[in-house]
């Protein structure tokens, strides 16, 4: 009988050639940074935090924040890019501080209380609601559990949502005489 795999690699030893040797992490921290364009040696606190480092140095720890702005004061270090404070002094979260073009993309209600507009469905989706509603009218669950019809399987409220995007732009007569015709 054969031996197994799993006791034949036990015995064997492991031999790793060619592998480099992993290099201590006291080598990978840097005693001073010299900033391209500038002279000045930054020194570096081997104790503190990197974004602490960074924060000493006047450098954003990360650069893609940039513009962003930021809920947490520990995590950007510019003044420029912290939550504005109200007028209290507390901090002010919420959906207030977006611009409207933003608040219209998400379907949130922009300052003038309006919402953005609903959009088209495309040609495959008119043709997925109408067949959906030529045969179950209003009634999202049944659409909901019709499997051979609702193929993509979405929710209630998703085909709450196309259809309410359907009747917007689409007149359901125009569909129920192709469905005849075929």
């Amino acid at each position: 009988m054969g031996r197994s795999r799993r006791a034949f690699r036990k015995s064997n030893p492991t031999v790793r050639v060619g592998l480099p040797k992993r290099k201590s992490a006291k080598s990978l921290v840097p005693d001073t940074i010299v900033l391209p364009g500038t002279d000045t040696k930054l020194e570096w606190d081997g104790k503190a935090s990197l974004i602490s480092n960074y924060k000493s140095m006047g450098i954003v720890a990360n650069p893609n924040v940039v513009g962003a702005r930021s809920g947490t004061r520990h995590l950007v270090q510019l003044v420029s890019l912290q939550k504005p404070l109200s007028a209290d002094g507390s901090e002010h979260y919420g959906s207030d501080d977006e611009p409207d073009d933003v608040k219209s993309v998400l379907h949130k209600k922009r300052s003038d209380g309006k919402k953005a507009p609903l959009q088209k469905l495309t040609t495959m989706q008119r043709v997925y609601v109408s067949r959906l509603i030529l045969k179950h009218g209003e009634d999202y669950v049944a659409m909901s559990k019709d499997i051979k019809l609702n193929q993509m399987q979405h929710p209630p409220g998703a085909l709450k949502l196309l259809c309410e995007r359907f009747h917007k732009y689409e007149k359901l007569s125009d569909y129920s005489e192709t469905q005849g015709a075929t």
